[in-house]
Formats: C-alpha cells, sequence, structure tokens
C-alpha cells in the first residue's frame, strides 16, 4: 500500500489525530498533520508530490510524542498498517495555533471565492445557453 494511501486510510479513522506513519527510518505526518506539526514543534515541511510532509527519525519518535503529549495534541504512531501508539489528547489546542487559523482562513478565502466565480459563471452562461 502507497504511504498516500495508508495515511488517508489511517486518517479517516483518527480524523481528529495527528497521524505519524512509519516510512523507512523516519515516521511522517501528511498534509495538515504536517502543517500542524511544523506549526507546533518546529518541524521543516517537505514538499512531496501535491502534499507537505515532515518526517522525524524512528529513533526519536518517543521524544516527539512526549513533546505532542505536552501541549495535549492526539496522536496515532503507525507501523505496518497497525496502530502501535495512542494518544487522546485535546484537539482544540491544534486549532488555536496562529499558523493552523492562518491556514483556515486561507482555504475559506478560496473557498469563497471559487463559490463567487462559479455565480458569476452560472450568471453568465445562463444569459449565452
Amino acid at each position: 500500500m502507497k504511504l498516500l494511501e495508508e495515511y488517508n486510510r489511517i486518517k479517516a479513522e483518527n480524523e481528529n489525530c495527528i497521524v505519524l506513519i512509519k516510512s523507512g527510518v523516519f515516521y511522517v505526518a501528511l498534509g495538515i498533520d504536517a502543517y500542524i506539526l511544523n506549526d507546533i514543534l518546529g518541524l521543516k515541511l517537505i514538499d512531496i508530490s501535491n502534499t507537505k510532509k515532515v518526517g522525524v527519525p524512528v529513533n526519536s519518535v518517543k521524544k516527539y510524542m512526549n513533546l505532542m503529549q505536552n501541549y495535549d495534541v492526539p496522536y496515532v504512531v503507525v507501523e505496518n498498517s497497525e496502530v502501535i501508539y495512542n494518544y487522546k489528547g485535546n484537539f482544540d489546542f491544534v486549532i488555536k495555533t496562529p499558523k493552523f487559523k492562518k491556514l483556515l482562513e486561507i482555504l475559506d478565502m478560496k473557498d469563497k471565492l471559487l463559490k463567487y466565480i462559479y455565480e458569476i459563471l452560472s450568471k453568465n452562461l445562463g444569459e449565452i445557453l
């Protein structure tokens, strides 16, 4: 199973948790989880395909698990498609981080812009047809 497919499957089952999946000698988080860990823990964002990822070395994962627990951030750690660690923290903390708020504002603005463009096109195409 590809990494992104596995991430999406695990994320669907644990949508209010940060998902860290073992990939080689790293545990990686993708997409929105990568942005959150970048914001909270300062992990470097890396581009892969059409998404972002962050990674922590396998031998340091417990250190990062402790840091996430200190911030009360819920997470699951996955190895061989199985959850091996699970911490049920308070996801509300994540929503309050400044970068995450800004990301949500940008996504909301894009959504409003797309709806506005759709309305304009619908009206104009209706007149053309």
